[in-house]
């Protein structure tokens, strides 16, 4: 194993962000959406382009050659924040005014796709498992993995167009809140089965207890504390504390799931809606946090993540076949069950069509859980290779349609009145 060079380290995050910066922007310029280009400066940095035609691809500078744990580990703390920002942006109110609603196209773009492609998983190709997978367990996987709807893409996607205010976009984030709720739930399970089949025993549950219980007191502390604050002098706790706070909060609840053998991205995405109820911090104050996050952190965890993908193992022509099955079988049933909800919910035509094609944007979220199931063993190289090209595809398409039927919908007096509070 390579000694970390602090400096190669200090190169290789300038180069992805630097990439991912001038991609996302080619992006905008074609009418899609940054998150394509950022995941697309991860392919051509990677395996995929640049690390093949380099002179030494061993000596490439983004290799499984090169000290890249480092640069894992910085992806994973960004991935932790990104999901944490997602769960603290969810309007709790709106949710309670239309729960009916919100629980029928939840269960329309859940259900589908989940059930589908469980059952279709079942007959994919060997290749595509982890070596700690079943076939049972990477169906499961398979159905989660596509289920997942990327709220911080669909925000970005909203605040493009200039919609973020209406009672649609609204609708649709929290309905991808809730569904990629149930995502990070059953992914948590499905970790701690993996690791309950690794070490054969129940060790996994009570083999880092002692530090569970630092992280459950550090998080009572920092509620307690910054609750203190907030209510005896809130002018004095700054918006950079309130950052601070938040962003401690958020990473030592993904350290709790973590250390009880569940996934990091559940504790990250609850103690993110906890904030998001106001109870520890004032969410206003969170602004300069959602900025660093969306412009900074998401598009490196992006790059950083998409690095592990090699889309030349598609060049088989049975992988590539299952690579384009996995895309239409991620939009078809994506829309037709957010749609069929937005229908049975008494949404009209249009209404639905911009809620089925805002969810279907998978994005950041979806290499969240990739990146969790190549961890984990779920899956294998060429599996999330497939799941970051499902990315690609569902986010680039979501923005020229959310954009073309909600010019379809009129705004309401409460739209315009909630306008203002979000530009």
């Amino acid at each position: 194993m390579q000694s970390l060079d602090p400096t190669t380290l200090l190169l290789q995050l300038g180069i992805l962000l630097a990439v991912a910066f001038l991609l996302g922007r080619l992006a905008e310029r074609v009418g899609l959406p940054a998150t394509t280009g950022e995941l697309a400066a991860g392919l051509l940095l990677g395996p995929s382009v640049l690390g093949r035609i380099a002179a030494d691809p061993g000596d490439w500078l983004f290799t499984p050659a090169s000290p890249m744990d480092a640069l894992r580990g910085i992806a994973l703390f960004c991935g932790v924040l990104l999901i944490g920002v997602a769960g603290a942006s969810v309007d709790l109110s709106f949710v309670r005014t239309r729960l009916s609603t919100v629980w029928l196209l939840s269960a329309g773009a859940l259900v589908l796709p989940l059930v589908s492609t469980a059952a279709l998983a079942l007959l994919a190709d060997h290749r595509l498992r982890g070596p700690a997978a079943d076939s049972w367990s990477f169906a499961v996987f398979a159905g989660l993995a596509l289920s997942v709807s990327a709220v911080p893409v669909i925000v970005k996607i909203f605040a493009d167009i200039g919609v973020l205010h209406r009672n649609l976009s609204q609708l649709a984030l929290s309905v991808a809140v809730i569904d990629d709720a149930v995502v990070w739930i059953g992914l948590s399970i499905l970790a701690a089965v993996v690791h309950l089949e690794d070490a054969g025993t129940g060790a996994v549950w009570y083999g880092d207890m002692p530090l569970a219980v630092a992280a459950v007191t550090a998080l009572v502390l920092i509620a307690v504390v910054a609750r203190h604050a907030v209510t005896g002098a809130e002018r004095d706790l700054g918006a950079g504390a309130c950052c601070l706070v938040a962003a401690a909060f958020i990473t030592l609840g993904a350290v709790l799931t973590d250390l009880v053998g569940l996934d990091s991205t559940l504790g990250a995405f609850v103690c993110g809606a906890i904030v998001a109820g106001g109870r520890i911090v004032p969410v206003a104050k969170l602004q300069p946090l959602r900025t660093v996050v969306l412009g900074v952190l998401a598009p490196l965890f992006l790059a950083v993540n998409a690095l592990s993908a090699d889309v030349m193992a598609l060049r088989d022509p049975g992988l590539a076949l299952v690579a384009v099955a996995a895309v239409v079988l991620a939009i078809a049933s994506k829309s037709a069950g957010a749609y069929c909800g937005g229908r049975l919910a008494r949404l009209g035509h249009p209404a639905s069509m911009a809620v089925s094609s805002a969810l279907n944007a998978r994005g950041t979220v979806q290499l969240v859980v990739a990146a969790a199931g190549l961890r984990l063993g779920v899956i294998s190289t060429e599996g999330f290779t497939i799941l970051v090209l499902v990315a690609l595809v569902t986010s680039a398409m979501a923005g020229p349609l959310v954009r073309r039927y909600m010019r379809q919908i009129p705004p309401t007096p409460e739209e315009q009145a909630r306008e203002r509070l979000v530009d």
